[in-house]
């Protein structure tokens, strides 16, 4: 197991998280791999923030996290699809 993932083929689904796979090093592997799951993450639970402020009528600070959210997914899609992590590196992790 544990060479299948210093290979990068841990995975058993194709997914975000699978696309950066593709790496010279099993070390830059892993690099890619765990911005894409920070990313991923903070995105996902961004929707708490931004439906929490919502709900307590703060429509502009909810708007803060919303435009982070809707970045984050269009990083991810451009990565998806480029497969090609600096656009997303660049971009998320400041």
């Amino acid at each position: 197991m544990r060479r299948r993932i210093e290979r990068g083929e841990a995975s058993s689904h194709r997914s975000l998280a699978s696309a950066p796979c593709l790496s010279k090093t099993p070390a830059e592997g892993l690099r890619k791999r765990t911005l894409v799951l920070a990313a991923t993450t903070i995105t996902v639970l961004a929707v708490v923030w931004v439906v929490t402020y919502w709900l307590l009528g703060l429509h502009l600070s909810a708007s803060i996290p919303f435009a982070y959210q809707v970045a984050s997914v269009v990083n991810l899609a451009i990565l998806a699809k480029t497969k090609r992590i600096g656009c997303l590196h660049g971009r998320n992790s400041g």
